[in-house]
């Protein structure tokens, strides 16, 4: 199978990709320890080493920009330029702000989305009903 990649495309010369996230957490009612072990091995996660060797075995961009200019990885990409574009989409990306309740309103985001593309729901009444659901997501869980 031959295969490769590219940028999403923009719109009237504006360009935006999603970044994913598997983020790491820090609890704050871990133990002082923990919480030091957990911080530590973030650290050591997050080093351009670590994330070259991670990016080159399974295909995510490394999050750190030195990991992505390393030698190493810079080889990869000559060696699979099929991942290039992810690489690329990286200058225009951005995350999602969590916060508690997220993973409940991403639902909900999704379906208004649904609605609107799959069954014809106007724009503003899913948006209107996104944004009462959003707002109870976010009284709940204060």
């Amino acid at each position: 199978m031959h295969w490769g990649t590219a940028l999403m495309p923009g719109f009237q010369g504006k360009e935006s990709n999603v970044l994913g996230n598997n983020g790491l957490g820090l609890f704050k009612g871990a133990s002082a320890k923990q919480q030091q072990g957990a911080w530590q091995f973030m650290k050591y996660l997050m080093s351009s080493k670590v994330q070259a060797d991670w990016g080159e075995k399974t295909g995510y961009v490394p999050v750190v920009k030195s990991a992505v200019t390393s030698t190493s990885y810079q080889a990869f990409l000559k060696k699979n330029p099929e991942y290039q574009a992810a690489v690329d989409a990286y200058e225009k990306a951005f995350s999602s702000t969590p916060f508690v309740g997220y993973n409940e309103y991403r639902n909900d985001l999704y379906a208004a989305v649904d609605a609107t593309i799959s069954k014809g729901e106007s724009a503003k009444t899913a948006l209107t009903a996104l944004q009462k659901q959003t707002e109870q997501i976010i009284q709940d869980n204060k």
